[in-house]
């Protein structure tokens, strides 16, 4: 009969061990890997959003007076940008973006500015939190 040393044991185990170290360490790198790419969109979106307020901002102040306030071309742009920060935004970013669409739609000036003003906070805030400034 034909019975394993302490020897071949010790080799067996090693053996064993290298080969679920290399499963953990391909595991982790590949949960590294996607956070990156989740971080990626995360922050383009959200600097995206920041984008859009400062235009919206010089949009008011050199059409104030007249009945349209905010282009085609802005538009469009905000609804992407929200419906895009909605997808992955958080509970209160999606509230607020939610609320700024309805109000542009309805034309309630007031009130989606106010949520315009609100959403920078809170993009301001993840975005701080998120790359650790």
């Amino acid at each position: 009969m034909n019975c394993m040393t302490t020897s071949d044991w010790i080799t067996l185990s090693a053996a064993g061990l290298v080969v679920a170290g290399w499963f953990v360490t391909n595991w982790l790198s590949r949960k590294n890997e996607i956070e990156k790419v989740r971080l990626k969109l995360r922050t383009d979106v959200l600097l995206s959003y920041l984008d859009i307020h400062t235009e919206s901002k010089i949009q008011v102040m050199q059409n104030a007076n007249r009945s349209r306030v905010f282009d085609d071309e802005f538009v469009y742009k905000l609804f992407s940008t929200l419906e895009r920060l909605y997808y992955i935004g958080t509970i209160k970013e999606k509230e607020l973006a939610k609320s700024m669409m309805e109000n542009l739609s309805s034309k309630k000036a007031e009130a989606f500015s106010s949520d315009l003003n609100q959403l920078r906070d809170v993009v301001l805030k993840r975005l701080n939190k998120e790359l650790k400034f």
